[in-house]
């Protein structure tokens, strides 16, 4: 499990598993789909909320 160092807000957290657990685990393709659902839901909705 990859936890942050800090008080991140979700969107934040979002880039760097985007980043840190997908780019390493997943097929491009997938990894696109998942930076999309990210980028148009739930960043929008979610992406303020801190972690904490």
């Amino acid at each position: 499990m990859l936890l942050p160092d800090q008080n991140w807000k979700l969107a934040e957290y979002l880039d760097y598993w985007l980043d840190r657990a997908v780019n390493a685990d997943r097929r491009p393709n997938t990894h696109r789909r998942y930076e999309g659902v990210v980028r148009l839901h739930l960043k929008p909705a979610l992406g303020r909320k801190s972690l904490q």
